[in-house]
C-alpha cells in the first residue's frame, strides 16, 4: 500500500511540474521547446530552402583532392581545413574523432598545402582525459606539419569559468582564447562558453587588443568560436539557421553591439567561423551569410547526412572557401 502511495505520489509531482513547466515557462521549458523545434525540423525540413541548399551557392564543393586549387608553393598560399561537431552522433558512445571524417584524413595529408586544422569544438562527447587521449591518438594519423588548433565547445569546458570540464581542458591545451598571425593573415580563436556566449570582460580587451592598429598591417582576418555567437533571428541573413543546442546561451547577446563594432572600420576580409551546427540532419549543415564587409559560416558532423568540414585555401592573399562532403 504504501509503495502504491509513493509511486501515485511522484506521478502526480511530476505531472504538476510539468504543468508548471508549461504554464509558467520555467526551467526546463526553453530545453523543452528547442528540441521540439530540432524533431520538427527534422522531420518537416525544407531542404530546398535550407541554410545547407543557400551555402552551396557560395562555398564550392570538393569531395576530392582533384577538386581544391594546386598551390605548389609555400610563398603563393597555403591552406587550413575546419570541422565542427567531431565527436559526430549525439546517441553513439564517442571513441576519438567521427569515424567519417577520420576517413577523410588521406585528403587532408595529402593536400600539401595544409598548414592548420581547426577543430571547433564539441569534440569530446564527455570531456576526460582518456577522451582527450583518444581524440590526440587520431588526430597524430595527420601528417606532423599540420598544427592543430582546438576551439572550446560546451562538451570541452563546460559553462563558465570553474567546473571540471575546464580545468582538464586547460590541463590539455592550455589557453582557451588567444591569437596567431600566419602569412600576414590573423587568427582568432574565442572561447563562447566563459559568459553565456558573450565576449566580453578580459576576452572583449584581448579582442580589441589583437585587432589594434592591424588594419593595414595583414590581409585577412579568421575567427574561429564553436557556438554561433552571431546569431540573431532578427537578422534575415541568420534566421533560419539553428545550432545543435542553446546550452547556456544568453537572452541578451552582445556580439552586435560590442563585437561586430570592432570590425566596421576594417577593410580587410573577415571570416566569422562556427562549429555547433551538423548534429541532426535538418538542412543546418552549412552555413554562409555575408553582412558588411563579414563572412559568416559554418560546419558540423554528426547527423549522418550531408556531414562536412571545410578547406580554406589562401593564394596570394585571396580566400578560396571548399566543402567536403564526408558521407
Amino acid at each position: 500500500m504504501l509503495k502504491k502511495s509513493f509511486i501515485a505520489f511522484l506521478l502526480t509531482t511530476v505531472v504538476v511540474y510539468g504543468m508548471c513547466v508549461l504554464i509558467y515557462k520555467i526551467q526546463p521549458y526553453n530545453l523543452i521547446v528547442y528540441s521540439k523545434n530540432i524533431l520538427r525540423d527534422i522531420l518537416f525540413h525544407d531542404l530546398k530552402n535550407s541554410p545547407w541548399q543557400n551555402a552551396k551557392k557560395y562555398i564550392k564543393k570538393a569531395p576530392t583532392i582533384e577538386d581544391l586549387p594546386n598551390i605548389p608553393s609555400h610563398e603563393k598560399g597555403y591552406s587550413f581545413y575546419i570541422a565542427g561537431h567531431t565527436y559526430g552522433n549525439p546517441g553513439v558512445k564517442s571513441n576519438g574523432l567521427y569515424e567519417p571524417f577520420t576517413e577523410k584524413f588521406h585528403m587532408i595529408n595529402n593536400y600539401h598545402s595544409m598548414k592548420f586544422g581547426f577543430l571547433l569544438g564539441d569534440v569530446v562527447r564527455k570531456a576526460s582525459n582518456d577522451a582527450w587521449r583518444l581524440v590526440k591518438k587520431d588526430l597524430d594519423s595527420l601528417d606532423s606539419r599540420i598544427k592543430h588548433v582546438i576551439v572550446p565547445g560546451n562538451h570541452d569546458v563546460g559553462k563558465g569559468v570553474n567546473n571540471f570540464k575546464r580545468d582538464i581542458f586547460l590541463q590539455q591545451f592550455g589557453k582557451t582564447f588567444f591569437s596567431f598571425e600566419h602569412e600576414k593573415d590573423l587568427f582568432i580563436i574565442l572561447d563562447a562558453n566563459i559568459d553565456e556566449w558573450n565576449i566580453s570582460g578580459e576576452q572583449l580587451q584581448f579582442l580589441k587588443q589583437s585587432l589594434s592598429n592591424k588594419k593595414d598591417a595583414i590581409n585577412n582576418i579568421f575567427i574561429f568560436s564553436h557556438q554561433l555567437i552571431w546569431q540573431d533571428a532578427s537578422k534575415p541573413e541568420f534566421e533560419k539557421i539553428k545550432p545543435n543546442s542553446l546550452e547556456g546561451r544568453s537572452s541578451n547577446l552582445n556580439f552586435w553591439n560590442e563585437v561586430f563594432p570592432l570590425f566596421s572600420d576594417f577593410t580587410n576580409d573577415v571570416y566569422f567561423f562556427a562549429g555547433d551546427i551538423g548534429a541532426f540532419p535538418n538542412g543546418n549543415e552549412l552555413f554562409y551569410a555575408k553582412f558588411s564587409n563579414v563572412k559568416f559560416l559554418a560546419t558540423g558532423m554528426g547527423g549522418g547526412m550531408r556531414d562536412n568540414f571545410l578547406i580554406v585555401s589562401v593564394i596570394k592573399g585571396k580566400v578560396e572557401l571548399f566543402f567536403v562532403p564526408i558521407n
